[in-house]
């Protein structure tokens, strides 16, 4: 993907890189639209994601083994 139409408010589009040869024939996405979307998902979703579990959940003993394995 490259971002075509670039401008200091954001505007523009991601497309990919491929089309300028002829190679691709899919539909640019709205770089603004694109942009929250990944932002919103990020940062609702960062609360799912705890760097400390209890230790007697699976994600705390993979982080367990992790921390045993570095």
């Amino acid at each position: 993907m490259v971002i075509a139409g670039l401008t200091a408010k954001r505007n523009g589009i991601y497309k990919c890189s491929m089309k300028a040869e002829g190679r691709c024939n899919t539909k640019g996405l709205s770089r603004r639209q694109t942009d929250r979307a990944l932002v919103h998902e990020l940062l609702y979703n960062t609360n799912r994601f705890s760097l400390k579990q209890p230790k007697d959940s699976e994600m705390g003993k993979l982080q367990s083994q992790l921390t045993e394995f570095i």
